[in-house]
């Protein structure tokens, strides 16, 4: 692709986006290029652009020049009140409901989600844990699997997130690295409660107990806490949380990311 660019374009311009941690977007092949890379981003032969403030952050560091930031988007849906699964999964008028959705994989910590949701349930708790997403790592999945029951249900890859956020009380992600995750936006767009874990750019988005909850770390026990105080949450206290998640979403909404990129696109063709 990038061959047939330069035979076919007299002037190609480049860009490039980072959607984790310079570091951790850089696999093996990827440190064999790396002095390459970094030349070609200094002399702006291909723009870079991060998704977040701990992104560019992280950018600045390793590559030493700068880059542009957008921050991720994702379009506002439109939204019916007619049932879905989330209902049925719901056992009595007063469960909650977790929603969990991101490949099954090691970043996305569901060893850990189930853990601590196993834990939870034994103590009693009226909660059901919903997960959804394609098997990336069929090695995690077989470890989550045994938790699999009538409180903890694995959907399988869904094409209606947005949908099963609507109707659930919370979206749980206790990630161990992250970009700025898609599915943290999609929640935010219906007013789905975040409860996450303070990696990559969820902190840049995510202001404790106002719009949403950060455990101290992605470790098993730090996840249990934040779950567990959520759960005792007075319903006044959840309403206003839920009314700033999605006062929150309005910068990140795809309409305003489109544009951004038009502005460099634009910016870099006439410079």
């Amino acid at each position: 692709y990038f061959l047939a660019m330069l035979f076919l374009h007299k002037k190609p311009r480049f860009f490039y986006t980072i959607h984790s941690d310079a570091k951790m977007e850089n696999q093996k092949w990827d440190w064999r290029l790396f002095k390459l890379k970094r030349y070609m981003f200094a002399n702006r032969w291909v723009v870079p652009v991060t998704i977040s403030e701990i992104s560019q952050n992280s950018f600045t560091s390793l590559y030493k020049c700068p880059s542009e930031l957008i921050y991720n988007g994702t379009p506002k849906p439109n939204i019916n009140n007619l049932p879905n699964i989330i209902d049925d999964l719901r056992i009595t008028h007063f469960t909650k409901i977790f929603v969990h959705a991101g490949r099954i994989s090691k970043p996305k910590n569901q060893e850990v989600l189930c853990k601590v949701f196993d834990r939870l349930i034994s103590e009693g708790n009226d909660i059901v844990l919903v997960i959804a997403g394609m098997v990336e790592e069929k090695t995690i999945f077989e470890k989550i699997k045994p938790y699999f029951s009538e409180r903890i249900v694995y959907l399988g890859e869904r094409n209606d997130i947005q949908n099963l956020f609507s109707k659930a009380d919370a979206f749980c992600l206790p990630s161990i690295w992250e970009g700025m995750p898609v599915t943290l936006l999609e929640a935010l767009s219906v007013g789905c409660i975040p409860i996450c874990s303070p990696v990559g750019g969820i902190v840049n988005i995510i202001q404790h107990e106002e719009n949403g909850l950060l455990s101290k770390d992605s470790t098993e026990e730090e996840y249990y806490l934040t779950i567990k105080s959520f759960i005792d949450y007075s319903a006044e206290r959840v309403h206003r949380m839920k009314s700033s998640a999605l006062d929150s979403f309005d910068k990140f909404d795809m309409v305003n990311c489109a544009s951004e990129y038009l502005s460099v696109y634009k910016r870099e063709l006439i410079s």
